[in-house]
């Protein structure tokens, strides 16, 4: 289903890692394990995976954090949250870090299948995601941001919204 994407899942209970990391295993070629937050941006630097399904509560860094420093570098690469916590504060994390989707523990596999799937729809539509408007001036669709002379001109919403 996914094959020519590389995932990484980070979970911090042995038992849930080993359960979805077959599930994984069965969609996916590449994929990729981490037992905490620290060991998953390790290999997110280390490894460059296409998409990531962090666990929240990790030890060292939990998995917004992880997601928090993934954004720094990259905006586009889909991130997925897995939690047991529905505490609104997640969520806004969540919705200020732009995951691409939040799926509540235990984790069903349809639900896992559906955030993939959004995860692929968003690398496919992030690859072709630049307009180039002339030699000087290209929109990235991904990043909702116009560059002229290669430099970051800021739109308003209003500028956004006609956009669409």
């Amino acid at each position: 289903m996914f094959k020519n994407y590389k995932v990484l899942y980070a979970e911090d209970d042995a038992g849930i890692r080993k359960n979805i990391g077959e599930i994984l295993s069965l969609l996916f070629d590449d994929v990729l394990l981490a037992q905490d937050g620290e060991k998953a941006y390790e290999l997110y630097q280390n490894e460059s995976p296409d998409i990531m399904v962090l666990d929240i509560e990790m030890p060292y860094l939990n998995g917004l954090e992880v997601a928090e420093k993934i954004r720094k570098s990259n905006k586009n690469i889909p991130i997925v949250m897995a939690t047991a916590y529905t505490d609104t504060a997640y969520f806004l994390k969540a919705v200020e870090l732009n995951l691409t989707s939040y799926i509540l523990k235990p984790i069903e596999t349809s639900d896992l299948k559906k955030a993939l799937k959004k995860c692929e729809e968003q690398l496919s539509y992030s690859k072709n995601s630049e307009i180039h408007i002339n030699q000087s001036a290209y929109y990235n669709v991904g990043e909702r941001t116009l560059y002229i002379n290669n430099s970051e001109v800021r739109l308003t919403n209003r500028h956004l919204a006609k956009l669409k």
